[in-house]
């Protein structure tokens, strides 16, 4: 994917999840690198935001369990100190999934709500796409 196509796709991204959650904070949002975007809610006020999919490495199936998010935010959150230097008051990490049935969105839901896992970021959020479903971790 060229650097121009992944840009547009996290700006849809964003915006689909800035419309579906609604505690997201008012504010302007501008395109960054390394936390994706940069939301200025006021001159001493932001939050740094980056964005993941949770995908297949192999072509199979994608494992959409708890241990398969909690590597993707280990992986991200060593990359903290990259975000932390956007001087940013809070990160948050969103995590996408494009398509998932039914059932596997219960089960996963499920088990994030009884998952009790320290992280850096501020706030995590699993966004499935397609339904516009968020949990919030």
């Amino acid at each position: 994917m060229t650097s121009f196509v992944k840009k547009e796709e996290e700006k849809i991204i964003i915006e689909l999840f800035r419309r579906a959650y609604k505690e997201f904070p008012k504010g302007r949002l501008a395109k960054s690198e390394s936390p994706d975007f940069i939301l200025k809610l006021s001159p001493k006020k932001s939050i740094g935001i980056e964005l993941t999919k949770l995908y297949n490495h192999n072509d199979i199936q994608i494992d959409y369990s708890v241990n398969a998010l909690d590597s993707l935010i280990k992986k991200k959150e060593e990359k903290i100190r990259l975000y932390l230097k956007k001087k940013t008051n809070e990160l948050w990490l969103i995590i996408t999934i494009e398509s998932i049935s039914v059932n596997a969105w219960n089960k996963l839901s499920g088990k994030i709500e009884k998952w009790n896992s320290a992280t850096l970021f501020h706030k995590v959020f699993v966004f499935e796409l397609f339904d516009k479903k968020i949990i919030e971790l």
